[in-house]
């Protein structure tokens, strides 16, 4: 991926197509985001949030806002999180761009369930699941189901969260996606743990660290050996 980003950067600089080079400084933040990279991860989103700015595309800036804006809550600096994600949010609306707005529902819901703000951040879940829905984005539904069944694990809810993990494994299953696979095997061998299954829940443990490992999804594999420490 990196070879490719840098070769499409050579060739959009020497052609000065600004937006292109935007879109890759964009991709490089997520590629370094995912590999735990935070610091060059802010670097590339910085960039290219400074090149959207300069083309004053909107759409581009609420992109690059909630991408630094996951960055920061990467790395724990909540309030950062969660001023960046209120910024891309209230363009989003501003520009009616309706399904971008219900992911960024989600990210804060996700902020303000990490400040254990429980109510508040159900409030938020609902109304992302809502607009997920409407717009058919199966993917987004079942995000914000595995998010609500994390809401519901803090408050020690598990036979409920168990019942939304269902739903959102067997759609994470279904689009092929190792990252939302991985977080929500964690989080049912968590769910499964406290109710005594042990065996059960290091099975799944044991699925979610093997998906991570071999994609190189960094941040999940720390949350699945997390568990394991825990269960």
């Amino acid at each position: 991926a990196q070879q490719d980003l840098d070769e499409a950067i050579l060739i959009y600089t020497r052609l000065n197509n600004k937006k292109g080079l935007g879109d890759c400084y964009t991709t490089y933040g997520r590629m370094y985001n995912l590999l735990a990279n935070y610091k060059l991860a802010l670097i590339y989103s910085n960039l290219a949030l400074d090149i959207s700015k300069q083309l004053k595309n909107e759409r581009d800036i609420a992109v690059c806002d909630k991408n630094i804006g996951i960055v920061y809550f990467s790395e724990g600096q909540l309030s950062t999180a969660l001023d960046y994600y209120y910024k891309a949010l209230f363009i989003d609306i501003k520009v009616h761009d309706k399904h971008a707005a219900a992911a960024n529902y989600n990210d804060i819901a996700i902020v303000l369930e990490s400040m254990q703000v429980y109510p508040k951040a159900l409030e938020y879940y609902k109304t992302s699941l809502k607009m997920f829905q409407q717009a058919k984005d199966i993917h987004g539904v079942g995000t914000v189901y595995e998010n609500i069944a994390e809401l519901l694990i803090a408050q020690k809810n598990y036979d409920r969260a168990i019942n939304y993990l269902t739903k959102s494994i067997k759609i994470a299953q279904n689009q092929d996606d190792k990252d939302g696979m991985s977080s929500v095997y964690t989080d049912l061998g968590l769910c499964y743990s406290q109710r005594g299954q042990v065996k059960l829940a290091l099975r799944y443990l044991d699925t979610s660290l093997q998906i991570a490992r071999k994609y190189k999804i960094v941040y999940n594999e720390a949350y699945a050996l997390i568990a394991f420490a825990n269960v």
